[in-house]
């Protein structure tokens, strides 16, 4: 099986315990995760680059020890919930009740050479429904991050080493493309050349 690690902080020695992992099936591969808290309930919210799917557990934390976490749903976020032949999931971002998923190499928008961002809307059981397909204007986005207003989302594009920021609508759906920037040399779509990470605040 693949495993998520989990430690738990010793608050008076700053030392780190083992804890029991978070499990996936062998071969899914656990790529990025992104923590929700909502009243007394949290959640972790993953996406795994080779399984293609995104998981999401409910957190649960004792008075003393390890937090505990319980399978709640497992989804491919693509139309029809399959992902074309190479497409992997790559990075993840929530806000709010949106979540949004950086796709590698699905190519659905050929006529601009671009792959895509998935987004999803969280349901009130914590669940995820895939919504729709936005352009990442570019290709192999591997990292997105919203800004702290929450109306603009950066997304880095690996090979095409470009910063593209599209609006967020108050729909949680992105929109136009209001900024973009080239960032150092292109790379080649499989290798691991090009713009690796975008952060934004």
């Amino acid at each position: 099986m693949d495993l998520i690690h989990v430690y738990a902080v010793n608050a008076s020695t700053g030392w780190l315990a083992e804890c029991k992992g978070v499990e996936f099936p062998a071969g899914s591969g656990p790529r990025h995760g992104f923590f929700t808290s909502e009243g007394e309930q949290t959640r972790l919210y993953t996406v795994s680059e080779l399984g293609g799917e995104l998981t999401v557990f409910n957190v649960s934390y004792p008075a003393y020890g390890c937090p505990a976490f319980h399978k709640l749903q497992s989804t491919i976020p693509y139309p029809n919930g399959t992902l074309p032949s190479g497409a992997t999931p790559a990075g993840i971002q929530i806000r709010e009740k949106d979540v949004y998923v950086s796709l590698r190499s699905d190519q659905s928008y050929p006529g601009i050479e671009s792959d895509s961002i998935a987004t999803s809307f969280i349901n009130d059981d914590g669940t995820a429904t895939f919504h729709s397909l936005t352009p990442s204007y570019g290709k192999v986005p591997r990292t997105l991050v919203v800004n702290d207003a929450g109306d603009l989302v950066a997304i880095g594009n690996q090979a095409s080493a470009s910063v593209v920021v599209v609006r967020r609508l108050e729909t949680g759906e992105l929109g136009e493309v209001v900024g973009r920037v080239l960032v150092g040399e292109t790379g080649t779509v499989g290798t691991a050349e090009g713009l690796s990470s975008v952060v934004w605040g």
